[in-house]
């Protein structure tokens, strides 16, 4: 893929089964915390796109879930229930890009692997692009309704690029800038089939030289479980409820027919 100025990537989160044995991925420490000044005209933020069963923290910083840094919806369905699928996601791109000092191969990634717990914003490489996410809406009881832009009962809108250099938590890697910038929007309607989907659709637009080959994907680190089940929280294989590793009871299967990751909670594991 060339992309000389925009492209768009859509993605539906669909239900996922629920908890392939991981090692105990508890709660440890953060090497350390991304470094970057950013701009007093943005700021990082989070919300939790709720506008139907499916509930999933979304950032403006290229950031899905919450990490388990508090016991508020990561990827939780159905939603209320206190059933999780999903620790930590991100937007991950992929380029032969050109900079300043010549060519080179360069991601950029919404976040990295790591313990749980931390908060998100110093995992991800990109920096948001605005103060704050905007929530819109098609129905007319709503607070946000918007009938001119909106496009479903619940959009969460934002914005976010790899401008600004950093070094993300759990890795020693500089991020190299792409100059890439993204307009980020989730969709949700709360009828029939639409009720167990979360659309999220990405704009990516290059504001830099010609770049080539480029991929595009979605890093998730799935493992499903009841929250409530567990005393503390982020859950720990030492936890009080007598659970064990919050990432011991997982199954990922690939459905070659569907092109799609299944992720499954097997209590016997």
């Amino acid at each position: 893929m060339t992309l000389h100025r925009a492209g768009m990537l859509s993605i539906a989160l669909l239900t996922l089964a629920a908890p392939v044995r991981g090692a105990d991925r508890d709660q440890g420490p953060v090497p350390h915390a991304a470094t970057r000044d950013i701009p007093d005209t943005v700021r990082f933020d989070q919300d939790i796109a709720d506008g139907n069963l499916v509930q999933m923290t979304v950032t403006n910083y290229g950031f899905y879930g919450n990490n388990f840094f508090n016991r508020t919806a990561s990827l939780e369905y159905p939603g209320g229930r206190g059933y999780e699928h999903m620790v930590r996601g991100g937007l991950w791109v992929g380029a032969r890009a050109t900079d300043e000092y010549g060519e080179f191969d360069g991601v950029t990634s919404g976040t990295v692997d790591a313990a749980q717990g931390s908060t998100s914003p110093q995992s991800s490489e990109w920096t948001p692009g605005d103060r704050q996410i905007t929530r819109r809406s098609t129905l007319s009881g709503s607070p946000f309704y918007d009938p001119a832009n909106a496009v479903s009962e619940l959009d969460l809108v934002s914005h976010f690029n790899d401008f600004t250099p950093t070094v993300a938590a759990s890795t020693v890697e500089p991020h190299r800038p792409m100059r890439l910038e993204v307009r980020q929007e989730t969709y949700q309607w709360n009828f029939a089939e639409f009720k167990n989907v979360l659309f999220v659709r990405s704009t990516i637009t290059n504001r830099g030289p010609l770049i080539t080959n480029m991929w595009i994907g979605f890093y998730a680190e799935l493992a499903s479980g009841n929250k409530g089940a567990y005393v503390n929280w982020p859950p720990s294989s030492g936890d009080p409820g007598g659970q064990g590793s919050w990432f011991s009871n997982k199954w990922l299967v690939y459905d070659d027919e569907h092109r799609m990751l299944r992720e499954h909670y097997c209590d016997q594991m």
